[in-house]
């Protein structure tokens, strides 16, 4: 038996949970894919964090930079991470350290450095 088989003997008789209706019936199959609905103005992820804060009483300023350098320390340790702190260097494929790691670090000192931001620990 194939997979498409199993498919169909295992779907063979479905309900619908809640109504109890069948799910197989021919007005389904010949029914036409639903529009998708446009976008709402969904906030970005940059966007969120920044209202997140302003929300807690951190002036924009520096919540647009707070949310800067976090986004940029966290995207460098998502890098440490996925490629590990020791690389192949791309031209000489020499094992060098991960360039990330600098950029991580600065990023972290430079988020230390930010005063004034209320909120920032819900973010970690």
């Amino acid at each position: 038996m194939n997979g498409e088989d199993q498919d169909q003997d295992h779907n063979e008789g479905a309900e619908d949970l809640e109504t109890g209706e069948d799910l197989h019936d021919e007005e389904a199959e010949d029914a036409q894919p639903v529009e998708a609905t446009p976008a709402r103005a969904i906030p970005t992820e940059r966007d969120g964090i920044i209202a997140h804060l302003i929300a807690r009483g951190t002036r924009r300023d520096r919540a647009v930079l707070y949310t800067d350098t976090f986004l940029e320390y966290r995207n460098a340790q998502a890098n440490v991470l996925e490629f590990g702190a020791i690389v192949l260097h791309p031209r000489t494929a020499a094992p060098v350290p991960n360039p990330m790691l600098r950029i991580r670090d600065q990023a972290f000192k430079r988020l230390l450095a930010i005063k004034g931001t209320k909120g920032h620990q819900e973010l970690w």
